[in-house]
């Protein structure tokens, strides 16, 4: 490793615009700066990451999504408690045109 004054410069290498060079700093542990060293990279790319998925929860989009999660599934929740009323208070012209609307629903491919 490169020596300057009798302390061992970081060994990562940088990027200015054209070309790479290697970092200016000393290096701290393990042959690296503090700001290059992997430990400190992963930490630092970890907050960056739950920063970012905060972020995009809280988007409008995924707040959408969610709605429109939350809507079909209340949806299909009144579609059950429906069927449930119609069969409970078995009235049999009731239930013959719920038969006839449900067949209905199933050619027109709203049922599966």
């Amino acid at each position: 490793m490169k020596k300057e004054n009798g302390k061992q410069k970081c060994k990562e290498r940088v990027w200015n615009r054209w070309k790479h060079f290697r970092c200016s700093r000393y290096a701290v542990k393990d042959e690296y700066c503090k700001q290059h060293h992997p430990d400190e990279v992963e930490k630092r790319r970890k907050i960056s990451a739950k920063g970012f998925q905060r972020e995009l929860d809280n988007s409008p989009w995924r707040k959408l999504e969610k709605a429109n999660v939350k809507i079909k599934e209340l949806e299909e929740e009144i579609g059950i408690l429906k069927s449930q009323l119609v069969i409970c208070s078995y009235d049999p012209k009731r239930h013959h045109l719920y038969i006839e609307d449900r067949k209905r629903q199933i050619k027109g491919g709203v049922v599966e």
